[in-house]
């Protein structure tokens, strides 16, 4: 059962400053909080802001690093972040909102909503599959060309949804789980056809305007706002702004919202109250359907073993371009944590657990150095061999966070590559692949590194092995098909 909040008047804060106001919560707490946050800081590792309320008041907020670099503009209260996929329960709810009005039917198929969507994979998914990333759809932002070319023109929704959202199923729907952004662009396009009114409307209309979340929204490329932090991306020492993005157009329902994070707590207070939803609602949106997700938010119980007790964690996370964003509700402690972050190369992951155990007086780990980072200061010095020895002899050293080690080292490849040290990085992406075997996108980087090495045979290789862990990789399966293709064109010559 979905545990429901008491109401309280709201508290005014003041920028910068850490607010303690929970007698159940110690100045110890908050003290260990901030100090977690500023050994991230220091290693650049977040810059962004952290707000934790419990019983419905805040407990701890305070903002680190700058939201803009270029004019080293501090973090403001009404500072507003891109919070990505975040933006999916928001989706939700609103869908939630048109079966409670009785007109969408979440039983029904989505081209009964969406006449126009290709008849033959719109009537076999209904709209409770897209809710929950079982309607077998490939994901649209692993196409080769998204980030590069399509995220940055625009594109009505319909348009969009016909481009790019229309493949192939990758799997019968309801059969298997399979996060994807394009079941959640499908939804918004749905809320648009079912209430004739534009996605950034009828979210404003029927959530943030009840919800009293001022300073949120729909990004897009045409807006321009003073409060808008800065996205970077942080690599090697130095910080770069994030590309382009035209988020109204290349992502909408399913993650191109902005907000504060004074905002996401008022939508925390709003969504546990029956301001948006009915009770019956807010419990089938939080029911875990496959893989611990239910509608626009993961879901999951579990017995802590040092705590004794059982643990109710209701949650998502967000990254775009420049931006990681992070939503928690522990629902036995009525304990909410936000973390926005302009800083796209962060783990919140390891924050949010540090913040868990602080507030549940367990031992917690302030920030390590990366052993990518330490990777790189060795190969510039002594070369790669000596990069990948100091690796294997450093990996266990709990010195060195190896937290992030498959991201790290893919984006340690991808760097390489396009300073042109192609050599280098192919062996980074193959030690990634034996490092982390388990990872799709892993093979997938190190047969793209392949075919530039002009190795399409071992490229082939490392593309089937990445399908067959993910076969939604829409990236990895276009590029084997073409260099097939190729080889058997060149064979028959």
């Amino acid at each position: 059962m979905v545990q429901y909040r008491k109401k309280i008047s709201l508290v005014a804060l003041l920028p910068g400053l850490i607010v303690l106001l929970m007698s159940s919560c110690s100045r110890q707490q908050g003290a260990d909080i901030n100090k977690l946050l500023e050994s991230y800081e220091e290693l650049d590792k977040f810059s962004g802001t952290v707000l934790v309320a419990k019983g419905g008041e805040i407990f701890f907020q305070k903002s680190y690093g700058l939201a803009n670099r270029e004019w080293k503009q501090s973090f403001q209260d009404d500072t507003r972040f891109r919070i990505a996929s975040v933006t999916k329960q928001f989706t939700a709810v609103l869908i939630l909102q048109l079966a409670e009005a009785g007109k969408i039917n979440l039983q029904n198929p989505l081209s009964h909503y969406l006449p126009y969507y290709r008849k033959d994979v719109g009537g076999q998914v209904t709209i409770h599959q897209l809710l929950t990333h079982t309607a077998g759809l490939a994901e649209y932002t692993f196409k080769s060309d998204f980030f590069s070319d399509v995220s940055k023109r625009q594109f009505t929704t319909r348009e969009f949804v016909e481009k790019f959202c229309s493949d192939t199923l990758m799997f019968t729907p309801g059969t298997n789980y399979q996060y994807t952004n394009t079941g959640y662009y499908i939804l918004g396009a749905i809320i648009e056809e079912v209430t004739d009114k534009d996605y950034a409307t009828i979210l404003r209309e029927n959530i943030l305007e009840v919800a009293g979340m001022e300073n949120s929204g729909i990004e897009s490329g045409l807006d321009i706002s003073v409060k808008r932090a800065g996205g970077y991306n942080y690599s090697y020492g130095t910080y770069s702004n994030a590309d382009y993005m035209e988020l109204g157009s290349a992502v909408l329902s399913a993650g191109a919202m902005y907000a504060t994070a004074y905002d996401l707590f008022l939508w925390d207070k709003a969504l546990f109250s029956d301001k948006l939803l009915t009770a019956e609602s807010r419990i089938r949106m939080m029911t875990p359907v496959m893989a611990n997700y239910g509608y626009g938010v993961g879901i999951t119980k579990f017995v802590h073993p040092e705590l004794k007790k059982e643990m109710h964690f209701v949650f998502h996370q967000g990254a775009i371009n420049g931006f990681r964003s992070m939503l928690t509700l522990i629902v036995n402690d009525d304990i909410v944590v936000i973390l926005l972050c302009n800083n796209f190369d962060t783990d919140l992951n390891q924050i949010s657990n540090a913040i868990f155990a602080i507030l549940n007086d367990q031992p917690y780990q302030l920030a390590k150095v990366s052993i990518v980072e330490q990777m790189n200061n060795v190969l510039l010095k002594d070369g790669m061999a000596k990069a990948i020895n100091f690796y294997q002899q450093n990996k266990d050293n709990e010195h060195f966070d190896i937290n992030q080690l498959e991201y790290e080292l893919n984006r340690f490849g991808y760097h390489l590559m396009n300073q042109g040290q192609l050599q280098d990085a192919l062996l980074v992406f193959e030690l990634n692949v034996l490092e982390n075997a388990a990872s799709s996108n892993a093979y997938d980087s190190y047969a793209e590194a392949l075919m530039k090495n002009k190795q399409p045979a071992e490229a082939i290789i490392q593309y089937k092995r990445s399908i067959d862990l993910n076969p939604s990789n829409v990236n990895a399966v276009n590029q084997l098909k073409a260099l097939q293709d190729t080889l058997r064109l060149s064979l028959k010559k």
